[in-house]
């Protein structure tokens, strides 16, 4: 659930992981210097499970993006 009440999938979930993941990150090492085994680690998910496409999209598709 999040925190409009919402549920959500699991799907959902592990997206948000991934891009919550990814934002922190990329905050702290660059974009470039972000290896996809790093984002997989802090999300708690599997590299082959990690897509680019989540990463790449974190910033915007993100619920709690600016």
């Amino acid at each position: 659930m999040n925190k409009s009440g919402v549920t959500l999938s699991r799907s959902d979930v592990r997206r948000n992981a991934v891009a919550d993941a990814a934002i922190a990150e990329f905050a702290r090492t660059g974009y470039h210097g972000t290896p996809i085994s790093t984002v997989a680690a802090t999300a708690r998910i599997s590299p082959a499970y990690g897509a680019w496409a989540a990463i790449l999209t974190a910033g915007t598709r993100h619920p709690n993006a600016h």
